[in-house]
């Protein structure tokens, strides 16, 4: 039922059971697609829904209650306005984009040489830069159909790829000169960015980047091949916050302040240094931000156990802890930024003794938490589709071999209503309020999904 009231826009494939628009999308959605209006997902057209949300339904404006609070509801209605926020930066970036594409049909041979072009050149890489941070922007570029869509993502993609190339070079250039190499002596073991040429053709943009870096040692004669020894977790993490931070403002960070922007950004651009030692900063024995196909690392047996086989016994019980890790993270920020938000909310609204500028700033802040609290709640639910989608490809392979499915209903029940988010079938806030209800919490949601590594470890 609470899908079929929270479905408003109608898909080119069956416009009778179509249930996958949320109401930020429907409200906000002004990008026509030239291939076909009548199947382009985010709607065109200015004017705004004049149906209420589901979260204001709950707050007593339409037919439909239910028994979450009103923190809850409020919560709900704040994740809403931001899905709203981040198409409008879809939005900026795709009016950018049309700009380019004018002046490129207008003038094919020289518009690389017009200021204007480049002026606009650099404003798109900006854009791109403030769309990458947010996952709920990303959701919605990705959900833009036709040819809008794929030009929108092959120029967006063709900026990200050229900006993850350069944080890496600078990431290469700042381990090289610590340990005394030259930069084309780092290598990487395991780079995001793959699939370049369906990116560069309009295919999906990425949500983040993961790096690990090592060193090729030269080989001692013909017979001996090229060796490499990989950087230490602490190592990569600090020389790829120094990189970012150096694309963005040109130099190496110098101070704590300076080095704490650099951490945010990498952050918020969601670079990711995966240690493949074992050993690396785990409490036991496992990089938690890395799978592990067997005691040798071999994270493809995770990853592709259809191609190099599943996982070998008595790592379940890593993958798990490594399931848990990566979904829990972006939820505990979700809730702290939140909660952050509110309080200083609250001072907002009772402090008389602020100045003008105070309360700007002030503003501003709570503007920016509610925004990434947002994005990491989706992130947060993004991430537990992902690991349930890889537990159930090594569950299908240990079918195959005729041993029992390890994936327990109530597992299958929240992969998914997790990848409906994902797909942008379904709102955060739905999926928060279905878990609570049949699980206790999200929490207790995500550590039944990760429990499917352990249980598919046959």
């Amino acid at each position: 039922d609470t899908d079929n009231t929270t479905s408003k826009t109608r898909t080119d494939t069956d416009n009778a059971t179509s249930k996958t628009r949320t109401d930020a999308d429907n409200a906000t959605s002004k990008t026509r697609t030239d291939a076909d209006n009548s199947s382009s997902k985010p709607k065109t057209g200015g004017a705004e829904s004049k149906k209420t949300s589901i979260a204001e339904r709950r707050l007593g404006k339409g037919t439909s209650k239910t028994n979450q609070s009103e923190a809850d509801i409020k919560q709900q209605l704040s994740e809403e306005l931001q899905g709203q926020r981040a198409m409008n930066e879809v939005r900026k970036l795709h009016k950018i984009s049309e700009k380019m594409a004018s002046m490129e049909k207008a003038n094919p041979k020289g518009y690389q040489n017009d200021p204007e072009y480049q002026k606009l050149s650099e404003q798109f890489d900006s854009q791109a830069r403030t769309v990458r941070e947010n996952k709920l922007s990303i959701q919605r570029m990705n959900l833009l159909q036709g040819k809008t869509g794929t030009d929108l993502r092959s120029r967006y993609n063709k900026s990200d790829i050229a900006y993850e190339q350069e944080v890496l070079r600078e990431r290469n250039k700042s381990l090289a000169e610590e340990y005394g190499l030259s930069p084309d002596q780092i290598g990487d073991f395991n780079v995001t960015s793959k699939r370049i040429e369906d990116k560069l053709a309009g295919g999906m943009a990425g949500n983040d980047t993961d790096t690990s870096p090592n060193v090729k040692v030269l080989s001692a004669g013909e017979n001996d091949p090229i060796k490499t020894v990989d950087f230490t977790q602490v190592d990569g993490d600090h020389h790829l916050a120094r990189a970012i931070y150096k694309v963005e403002h040109g130099r190496y960070p110098k101070t704590a302040a300076e080095y704490d922007e650099a951490l945010r950004l990498k952050q918020t651009r969601d670079f990711t240094n995966v240690s493949v030692r074992p050993t690396d900063t785990h409490q036991y024995r496992h990089n938690p931000d890395a799978y592990m196909g067997s005691s040798k690392g071999d994270v493809n047996k995770v990853l592709h156990p259809e191609i190099n086989g599943t996982p070998e016994k008595g790592t379940g019980v890593y993958n798990e802890m490594t399931a848990i890790n990566k979904q829990g993270k972006p939820l505990k920020l979700h809730h702290e930024q939140y909660a952050e938000a509110q309080r200083l909310k609250k001072q907002l609204d009772t402090d008389t003794t602020l100045s003008e500028a105070e309360r700007t700033d002030l503003g501003k802040r709570i503007k920016n938490l509610k925004k990434e609290s947002a994005n990491n709640h989706f992130e947060s639910v993004r991430t537990t589709a992902k690991e349930f989608n890889v537990i159930e490809n090594i569950n299908k392979e240990n079918i195959k071999k005729g041993l029992k499915d390890g994936l327990s209903k109530e597992a299958r029940q929240i992969g998914e209503w997790a990848n409906k988010v994902a797909r942008g079938e379904m709102d955060p806030g739905e999926y928060k309020s279905r878990v609570e209800e049949a699980f206790g919490s999200e929490e207790n949601a995500l550590r039944i999904v990760a429990r499917g590594f352990r249980d598919t470890n046959l």
